[in-house]
């Protein structure tokens, strides 16, 4: 379309920053409102922002739709979570986050090999148009699916203060991460942006260890298996954003097309979805400890492959064929006995 790179990184990353700013804001209204109501909610978002992003002949069409697409994911990812919690007790649970991590740590593998797939054979405009059925079919799997939410005699109030002063906070964040380099991590605007950052969020943490019922129970932070898993999966999910530095890097550098390296990723597709469920039997003989100990080291083993661009051609590809496979499994050791400990270690 003529864009610059720059408005084309903003395309691309700002789904992710919406979604980072208001996935607990969209997670704690989905408790109250109701789970079931609000991932029907975020389907719709996801057909909006798809259908923006694939009539869009410039920039603004393409980035508010990335955008709407980016708060679908808050709706759908923590409603969906709490589902499996309330529905799914007991011995049932871990297999039912099984599915639950195939979905959404296999669809980033699906998502690779899948868009390069269509870029080439089509044109990135079907990426968002055959997102609309998709979220068609999701919104008839949900169809009938009794409601769950936060039962109490005592009405529960939106903590709309903690809304706002944590998605400001955490956007204040992003843009210093993202926008840091642009900007030079000691200018005025970088440093203000650090500046708000403390402010918000120490406004945040005092207002909500006041509130009756806050947008975050910061009780859930004395757990020490919770923040476990949490961190873990922190920083893991960022380590999977390595993918989408190779991606660029093979089709620029190396000269691969988008169908070529979508090619790249499938021992990464393979090596999830064949070992999600193997984490989970792992767990339940052994615990979470040793599959998310595992699954951490092989991820590193496995991106640390992707690190040896002094190679040549081909002895570059099979390393990063090979280092893909091997982190995937090491996603699919520890996707499932990480949620597991995250939704067992809280009420």
């Amino acid at each position: 379309m003529g864009i610059s790179s720059s408005v084309v990184g903003t395309a691309v990353s700002i789904t992710a920053l919406i979604c980072g700013v208001s996935i607990v804001a969209a997670g704690s209204i989905a408790d109250r409102v109701g789970r079931v109501k609000i991932t029907q909610v975020g389907f719709i978002l996801s057909i909006i922002g798809s259908i923006l992003c694939a009539i869009t002949q410039g920039q603004a069409l393409l980035i508010v739709g990335r955008a709407i697409q980016g708060l679908s994911g808050a709706l759908i990812m923590p409603a969906t979570l709490a589902l499996i919690n309330a529905y799914y007790p007991g011995e049932a649970r871990p297999r039912a986050l099984s599915f639950w991590s195939l979905a959404s740590w296999g669809s980033s593998s699906v998502a690779n090999f899948f868009g390069g797939a269509v870029v080439s054979a089509l044109s990135w405009r079907w990426l968002f148009w055959l997102t609309v059925p998709a979220a068609l079919i999701g919104m008839y799997l949900v169809k009938g699916t009794p409601e769950s939410k936060i039962t109490s005699e005592k009405k529960q109030s939106i903590d709309y203060f903690g809304i706002v002063t944590l998605t400001l906070a955490l956007l204040s964040l992003n843009l210093v991460v993202t926008r840091g380099r642009q900007y030079g991590w000691l200018s005025v605007t970088i440093l203000s942006l650090i500046a708000g950052f403390i402010v918000l969020f120490s406004v945040f943490l005092a207002a909500e260890r006041k509130k009756d019922a806050p947008l975050v129970d910061l009780s859930l932070f004395k757990s020490k298996g919770y923040n476990a898993a949490v961190v873990s999966n922190f920083l893991l999910n960022m380590c999977a954003g390595c993918l989408f530095i190779l991606m660029p890097y093979v089709q620029t550098t190396r000269g691969l097309t988008s169908f070529q390296s979508g090619l790249l990723t499938i021992s990464y597709l393979v090596a999830i979805v064949s070992t999600i469920r193997v984490g989970e039997k792992v767990m339940l003989k052994t615990g979470s400890r040793i599959p998310m100990a595992i699954g951490t080291l092989m991820a590193a083993v496995g991106i640390f492959s992707m690190t040896l661009t002094f190679l040549p051609n081909i002895l570059y590809f099979t390393a990063v064929v090979i280092g893909l496979g091997i982190m995937g499994t090491g996603f699919g050791f520890y996707a499932t006995p990480s949620t597991n400990t995250a939704v067992g270690n809280v009420p």
